[in-house]
């Protein structure tokens, strides 16, 4: 079977070679992006023997200037597009001396193949579905529900190993942040391709871990929260007192103020966790409000969104695909399909942080795949597996992490940093450096060039 897929990969890419990297159509102005080259690559829609139609991947390449080996970079999600790592490439051509880094944009994703052309960067809200766009992707996906199933996790898992096998030279590595963990942890399931080292930032919880799926993340942000407030306050209790007070006057912020977002001040307050610099301001925000001032709140609002568009970079093909998200979580990721929105609701009435995603991923009416042979397995590999993560994550909590590793004894050859206090992806947050320094002497020790 693997010898009739792999020859039909091989034709589809039409023998492959570097030569296909040329210069870069997609922002070849952009200051981050001048040395790079990029391609556009096809292959099969489906790795199977019964296989009909293909996909394009778009991959990004910043060459080496005296090129020692390869180094992958798995975007997470699912749904995020390579550009994510795009501003700071400098940083991991540092942690990865003297590699190719190519950053693919999975299937689903950025300027590749996409679940419907709505999602097509040339569509009208580029890869953002705007409008009237919605109802005619869903038209298409209903049209069409076995181009969908193809996106699954192992699909660009092959995706992923058969780029590597077209176009890695030297050492070949691999690093995945959040759900580009769970990729890299599936391509060595499918073992199809020589890997010197992973990196795996940001560890995704094991597909069976009931208490930190995805349909978990508020009870996971909830506790990451208040061991946040525990750590830089004496009496954090009076915290979360008041917003208790304030969530039992008012279900939304727009209940308080109009001006304010339709959303619970717990979501909000789940969402400064991610950055350092604003979590600081959860205590002094949560005075605040209480006393109906939002001035704080407004400003901290202000200062994520402007985060999270710097994060975005401003490139064509940034962005997240909710239409990947939905399929490839329904399919792997959520534990709980059959709670409603409204039960989940119920759940985090009580949680003093919380996060739109469980409510997001509920009653999902997409057609979905169905899990694989390797759905909750652990790839068994002697390639030396570097693991980052920071020990106040609040979207792949640590315990998770910890659990999750444990089935990692006798199967892989694993090494664990944690960074104390770090939230999620530890090589975007402060301690980046420190992280990259980690990379390179771990990559020194076990595949010395």
């Amino acid at each position: 079977m693997f010898s009739i897929m792999f020859a039909a990969a091989i034709s589809a890419s039409n023998a492959a070679s570097p030569s296909d990297f040329s210069e870069c159509q997609l922002d070849s102005d952009h200051a981050h992006l001048k040395d790079s080259v990029c391609a556009t690559v096809q292959l099969p829609l489906q790795y199977s023997e019964r296989s009909k139609g293909s996909v394009t991947l778009f991959v990004r390449k910043f060459p080496a200037k005296q090129s020692l080996g390869s180094l992958w970079l798995l975007a997470g999600g699912p749904g995020e597009s390579g550009a994510g790592f795009y501003s700071d490439i400098s940083l991991y051509q540092k942690a990865f001396p003297n590699m190719d880094i190519y950053v693919p944009d999975h299937r689903g994703t950025g300027a590749s193949a996409r679940i419907c052309p709505q999602e097509k960067l040339d569509s009208l809200g580029g890869g953002e579905i705007i409008g009237q766009e919605w109802p005619q992707c869903f038209e298409y996906i209903y049209q069409n529900p076995e181009y969908v199933k193809s996106f699954s996790i192992t699909n660009a898992a092959h995706d992923i190993s058969q780029l590597i096998s077209n176009y890695s030279t030297g050492k070949t590595y691999v690093y995945g942040v959040s759900y580009g963990t769970q990729l890299a942890l599936r391509v060595m399931q499918l073992g199809s391709v020589k890997l010197d080292a992973v990196v795996l930032d940001s560890l995704v919880p094991h597909q069976l871990d009931a208490a930190h799926d995805l349909s978990n993340r508020s009870q996971v942000v909830n506790s990451v929260g208040q061991a946040y407030l525990s750590r830089i306050l004496s009496n954090s209790q009076s915290v979360l007192d008041k917003i208790t007070q304030f969530q039992s006057k008012y279900a939304l912020l727009s209940d308080a103020d109009a001006q304010l977002p339709k959303v619970p001040l717990s979501q909000m307050l789940g969402l400064l966790l991610d950055n350092e610099s604003l979590r600081e301001q959860i205590p002094s925000i949560v005075d605040d409000v209480t006393q109906k001032n939002y001035d704080s709140l407004n400003k901290a609002i202000t200062d994520f969104t402007q985060w999270s568009q710097q994060a975005a970079g401003g490139y064509t093909n940034a962005g997240m695909s909710i239409m990947l998200s939905q399929v490839i979580t329904s399919a792997e990721n959520n534990l709980r399909l059959d709670k409603t929105k409204a039960q989940h609701q119920k759940e985090e009435a009580a949680l003093y942080f919380t996060s739109p995603l469980p409510k997001l991923i509920a009653e999902n009416r997409l057609p979905t795949y169905e899990r694989d042979e390797f759905f909750a397995k652990v790839p068994k590999s002697d390639t030396p597996v570097l693991i980052l993560h920071g020990d106040l994550d609040p979207k792949t909590h640590i315990d998770g992490a910890k659990k999750h590793i444990k089935l990692f004894e006798g199967k892989l050859n694993y090494q664990l940093e944690t960074f104390s206090d770090m939230p999620h992806a530890i090589m975007m947050s402060s301690q980046k450096q420190h992280a990259a320094d980690k990379i390179k002497v771990f990559i020194k020790k076990n595949n010395p060039l």
